[in-house]
């Protein structure tokens, strides 16, 4: 079942509650806008701990609704981002977006697919989230996953991946 938009709104709120100003500041996701490579750069965590997994992960949605992820224990270089942006992967691996910006993520053999709010920030800002900034670039992504009952549980902030010889500010447009 796929949640609709003014249910994952009020869940929003209780994860990290944003003002009105923040919400003029982001945009829903669509296929054509997250197709590419990104990088995680933060993460806040909800109701689950993520501190035993790999910290540096990098995505890598295409326009045909399938995806990609490789992950690592250290940062992972450009060059092999850019391996991965062109590289010839056949994933089973699937998403897709509504309207509204719900992103649902399907994975071989998982019944239930993990669901999350993806939106893009249309400027530079900050957010204050328990006491601690996280800041955003412009065209940076927003995803808040939720469990089966609709709680949050975390949230992943990812930047466009930067080109090989481009400094990372250069390729976010900083």
């Amino acid at each position: 079942m796929m949640l609709g938009m003014s249910f994952i709104v009020p869940l929003l709120l209780s994860a990290a509650p944003l003002t009105a100003q923040q919400t003029a500041d982001i945009s829903p996701c669509s296929g054509k806008t997250v197709a590419g490579v990104w990088e995680i750069y933060d993460l806040f965590p909800g109701t689950e701990d993520l501190t035993g997994r790999n910290r540096y992960q990098a995505y890598r949605f295409l326009e045909n609704g399938t995806f990609s992820r490789i992950a690592n224990s250290a940062p992972i270089p450009r060059e092999m981002l850019a391996t991965f942006s062109k590289a010839n992967i056949v994933s089973r691996d699937t998403y897709q977006i509504e309207q509204s910006g719900v992103m649902s993520m399907r994975f071989p053999g998982i019944e239930t697919p993990d669901v999350a709010s993806c939106s893009l920030t249309k400027k530079a800002t900050e957010t204050r989230l328990r006491g601690r900034v996280v800041r955003h670039g412009k065209g940076d992504m927003v995803l808040t996953y939720f469990d089966r009952a609709a709680n949050p549980r975390f949230q992943l902030y990812l930047k466009r991946a930067a080109a090989p010889g481009k400094a990372k500010s250069e390729a976010k447009g900083r």
